[in-house]
């Protein structure tokens, strides 16, 4: 065998091991730590699926009194230059 054939072997098989293998490698080890994946449809829900709801209306609760007291301020500092605008200056 010719050594440019050989090269052209291992570079092939690393090709393959990195394309392949470590994908399939990396799936293994999120389904041994995660456990196994729900199907669709199979039973009950995840109940991570409705911890992760609650806490998305949470935020979302959250974001919404943010936005309320963001324009409260807004209104109150337009206000305040209104009144400190000299008059007839517009």
């Amino acid at each position: 065998m010719p050594p440019w054939a050989f090269l052209a072997l291992v570079g092939l098989c690393g090709l393959l091991i990195g394309g392949v293998g470590i994908p399939i490698a990396r799936a293994i080890a999120s389904r041994i730590m995660h456990g196994p994946v729900p199907r669709a449809g199979a039973g009950g829900e995840d109940p991570r699926v409705d911890d992760l709801t609650d806490d998305v209306r949470a935020l979302q609760a959250h974001v919404d009194e943010l936005q309320g007291r963001l324009d409260f301020a807004e209104r109150v500092i337009a206000q305040s230059r209104a009144k400190d605008a000299l008059p007839g200056a517009r």
